[in-house]
């Protein structure tokens, strides 16, 4: 068989298609596999199937869109069982894959095929898209799935938010989030050992003049030590660490991304925005996750994680809803 590579976009952008391996696109494009989306998406997701020249492939058989347990995909879920943050399909393959178009289809002259965005998975709602190179049979070939992580908002989005896309190490047993590219880029190639993407992603604003009014900057920290990070909107815990633990936690940066602030005695957010709940755990070294998802949130207290933040829901941050 042909050493068949897939390389994903949105339809939006084609400038990064045209590389020579999925790692490359990775590593140059890992903002382009993210959407945000008001409701449904509009556009459709874009895979081009190209060989290890990075010449076009006609006629191979894709399927873009979101994974199920079955025989297309990987089946994608956490530790704890969710396949996203929200979402409303649980573990049921909630696009059981017959094959009706957009959701399958045949790379055309230039090795370009098409798969709808759509799911039913009502927002707010974080999750994976992927696309998926098939063989004759219609089954997974043995080339690894693309994804992209994908936020549905309820509203329109205040500026310009974009995606903080989540991973786990299977190996560490240890959750990152990240809104850098450049570090999407590193792990979505794969050359990381034991990392890959995760079910839950946060919109958040990278860059503060295209933010929503109000946001704040997030500190973010970094233990060799433990090989693990840690986030915080509160300017106040931010200095703490940094004043308590400085050999253990190395402050990267005071502005990682930009996010709203609860309301200090409530936890509760602004209107339009929704709250991220911060659990923390001391397995293989301390480490936190950040969710959406209040019913993931209290799986995971009942797994043994902490809750940490303000209000009887422990918010630490918000972010669009």
């Amino acid at each position: 068989m042909r050493n068949i590579l897939l390389a994903a976009i949105l339809c939006s952008s084609f400038t990064e298609a045209f590389a020579t391996s999925p790692a490359a696109i990775m590593r140059v494009g890992g903002d382009l596999q993210i959407a945000i989306g008001f409701q449904s998406l509009a556009k459709p997701f874009i895979a081009r199937v190209v060989d290890a020249t990075g010449s076009p492939l006609q006629g191979i058989g894709t399927i873009i869109g979101p994974m199920t347990s079955g025989t297309v995909g990987p089946g994608i879920k956490d530790e704890f069982g969710f396949r996203g943050f929200n979402v409303t399909s649980g573990d049921v393959d909630y696009l059981a894959f017959n094959f009706p178009p957009p959701q399958y289809s045949l790379s055309d002259a230039l090795g370009l095929s098409s798969g709808t965005a759509d799911s039913p998975n009502s927002p707010p709602s974080a999750y994976l898209i992927g696309a998926v190179v098939l063989d004759g049979t219609r089954n997974s070939t043995t080339v690894p799935p693309i994804f992209y992580s994908v936020i549905r908002t309820v509203t329109t989005p205040v500026g310009k938010p974009e995606v903080a896309v989540e991973y786990f190490n299977s190996k560490a047993l240890h959750y990152f989030v990240t809104a850098n590219p450049a570090e999407m880029g590193i792990l979505d190639s794969g050359t990381v050992d034991g990392w890959s993407r995760s079910v839950g992603s946060l919109a958040v604003y990278r860059v503060e003049n295209e933010a929503a009014p109000g946001v704040v900057p997030v500190c973010r920290f970094f233990s060799a030590k433990y090989t693990s990070h840690f986030y915080t909107a509160d300017q106040h815990e931010c200095d703490a660490v940094i004043n308590k633990w400085p050999e253990t936690w190395l402050l990267e940066t005071r502005s990682a991304f930009f996010v709203m602030l609860p309301d200090n005695s409530t936890g509760q957010c602004p209107t339009n925005f929704q709250p991220v709940f911060r659990l923390y755990t001391t397995r293989n070294g301390p480490n936190h996750r950040y969710v959406t998802d209040a019913k993931l949130r209290d799986t995971m207290v009942v797994a043994g994680w902490t809750a940490e933040g303000v209000g009887v829901d422990s918010t630490v941050f918000c972010t669009n809803r």
